[in-house]
C-alpha cells in the first residue's frame, strides 16, 4: 500500500469525523455548548445524535476505508470532496440568509473546510492524471 498525501488527509479527516461524531452522539450538549446555542430538549438531542453524531461517524468510517485501501482511495477523496462541498454550501447559505454567526468558532471552521476542500480537489486531480480510468 502506497502512503501518500491522500492517505494522510483521509486518515486525519476520517479520525476527526469519527471523534467529533462520537462526542456529539454520546453527549449532544457538547455541540450546543461549543457553539453557544441552547441545547433544548429531546428533539435537539435527536438532531445532534443523528445528523452530527451518527452521520459523521459513518462518513468518517468510510473515509478511513478510503485511507486504508488503495483501490478505495479515489472514492474516499470523492466522498470527502462531496461532504466538504455540502458543508461549505450549507455555510454559505447560512451566511447569506442568517447573517454573520455569533459563535466565534464557525468562521475558523469555514476556513479549514475550504482549505481541506481545495486540497481534496487537488489530490483528486492528481489521482485522475496518474490513472485516467479513475
Amino acid at each position: 500500500m502506497k502512503t501518500d498525501l491522500s492517505f494522510w488527509l483521509l486518515l486525519a479527516t476520517g479520525l476527526s469525523l469519527v471523534g467529533v461524531g462520537a462526542t456529539y452522539w454520546y453527549d449532544p450538549e457538547v455541540m450546543y455548548r461549543l457553539y453557544g446555542a441552547d441545547a433544548g430538549g429531546s428533539t435537539e438531542h435527536h438532531l445532534a445524535r443523528t445528523a452530527f453524531g451518527g452521520l459523521h461517524i459513518a462518513i468518517g468510517i468510510a473515509l478511513l476505508f478510503g485511507a486504508g485501501t488503495d483501490r478505495l482511495r479515489t472514492a474516499g477523496l470523492q466522498l470527502q470532496g462531496i461532504y466538504l462541498a455540502g458543508i461549505i454550501f450549507g455555510r454559505l447559505g447560512s451566511f447569506l440568509f442568517d447573517g454573520r454567526p455569533t459563535s466565534p468558532i464557525i468562521l475558523p471552521e469555514f476556513v479549514v473546510e475550504i482549505v481541506l476542500f481545495v486540497a481534496t480537489v487537488g489530490l483528486l486531480k492528481r489521482a485522475t492524471r496518474a490513472d485516467p480510468g479513475r
